[in-house]
C-alpha cells in the first residue's frame, strides 16, 4: 500500500501534462489556421517606399481604391493584390475620394484644381473647376452617380452631375453666391 501515494502523484502529473498539451496544441492549430474567425488585420505594403495612402473607398465589386499623397498614381486592392495606376501629374493631399455605382473612382485633384475620375480600366477624365483659389476637401458619390465635394476656400458644397457643376455658397458670407 505504500505505492498508492506515488501512483496518485504520478496520475496528477500525467493529467496536468495532458491538459497542457491539449490546450497548447489547440492554440497552435487555431493560430496556424488561415480561416479562423475573430479580429485580425491584413496589411498591404505600398509598392513604392514613400507612398502614403490618404483616402480610401470601396467599390461595389469589392475593389478598394485609395489615393496616394504627393504621387502621380492612385492605388487599388483587387483580388488581394495591390496595384498602382499612373495619373498625369502629382496629386497633393488628395483627401477626397469616392466610388461610383459603375466602380469608377472619383478623386480631388488639387494640383489641377479639378475633380477627376478613373475607370476600372484606368481611363482618366477631369472636370476643372474654373475658380482661381480652390482647396478641395472630402468627396462622396451618391447612389445615382452625382459627385459631391467640399471647397473650403469657397465656403461651399459643390455638386458635379454629368458635366454640370452646381455650386451653393453660404448666404451672408462675403464673396459667396447662392
Amino acid at each position: 500500500m505504500r505505492f498508492l501515494p506515488a501512483i496518485r502523484r504520478g496520475w496528477r502529473l500525467w493529467l496536468g501534462a495532458a491538459v497542457s498539451a491539449a490546450v497548447l496544441g489547440s492554440a497552435a492549430a487555431w493560430l496556424a489556421h488561415p480561416d479562423r474567425s475573430g479580429a485580425g488585420f491584413v496589411e498591404y505594403r505600398m509598392l513604392q517606399p514613400l507612398d502614403s495612402p490618404t483616402a480610401i473607398a470601396a467599390a461595389p465589386d469589392g475593389t478598394i481604391w485609395f489615393t496616394i499623397d504627393l504621387a502621380a498614381a492612385i492605388g487599388r486592392v483587387r483580388n488581394g493584390e495591390i496595384e498602382r495606376l499612373p495619373l498625369p501629374r502629382n496629386n497633393v493631399e488628395p483627401i477626397g475620394l469616392g466610388v461610383g455605382p459603375d466602380g469608377s473612382a472619383w478623386y480631388t485633384d488639387n494640383s489641377a484644381r479639378a475633380i477627376s475620375r478613373i475607370t476600372p480600366t484606368g481611363e482618366i477624365s477631369s472636370f476643372p473647376l474654373g475658380t482661381p483659389i480652390v482647396r478641395l476637401g472630402r468627396l462622396t458619390v451618391a447612389p445615382q452617380g452625382a459627385v459631391w465635394f467640399a471647397e473650403a476656400t469657397g465656403y461651399r458644397m459643390t455638386l458635379l452631375h454629368g458635366s454640370a457643376v452646381r455650386r451653393r455658397g453660404l448666404d451672408g458670407i462675403p464673396g459667396t453666391r447662392s
